[in-house]
């Protein structure tokens, strides 16, 4: 089975959704740890995500990544825009020149991509908790396995 363009927008599709419904949850998590306001973060920059793909619509995977990267970075205050950005720059540049992606493809997106989080999320119990919590239930509401080698690449 392939991963294609419609495939992204629906996992971003479902990324923004778990923000939006886990919002105070990570507000509460950095709170111990920060200035309180990863989850207002992360909701407004995936909400801006969404708004600028249905704006500007790509059928380019990378093009895609790279788009959310830059609304990001733009978008998301703190750390976490930099941060998150990256992830998906580094995911568009591991797609670069590829229409679908194959299991071992969406595999080696997320180790570029989640080289960003591992040595903080390692160190950190809080981090590892904010820097992508919602991505599991994501991939399964776009039809993916949580439990597959995408999440255990992030850890490792």
């Amino acid at each position: 089975m392939s991963v294609r363009p419609q495939d992204v927008l629906a996992w971003l599709d479902a990324l923004q959704q778990v923000y939006a419904e886990n919002k105070a949850w990570l507000t509460e998590l950095d709170a111990a740890i920060g200035d309180a306001d990863h989850g207002i973060n992360l909701d407004r920059g995936f909400t801006a995500v969404k708004a600028e793909l249905a704006r500007s619509p790509s059928s380019d995977i990378a093009t895609l990544f790279k788009t959310v990267a830059t609304v990001l970075i733009r978008t998301v205050g703190g750390a976490a825009g930099p941060l998150y950005g990256t992830f998906f720059l580094r995911a568009s540049a591991a797609c670069a020149g590829k229409a679908e992606l194959q299991a071992g493809d969406v595999v080696a997106m997320f180790q570029a991509g989640a080289q960003v989080f591992s040595s903080a999320a390692r160190q950190n119990r809080a981090t590892r908790q904010c820097s992508m919590p919602g991505a599991g239930r994501a991939s399964d509401a776009a039809g993916a396995s949580s439990r597959g080698p995408t999440c255990r690449a992030f850890w490792n």
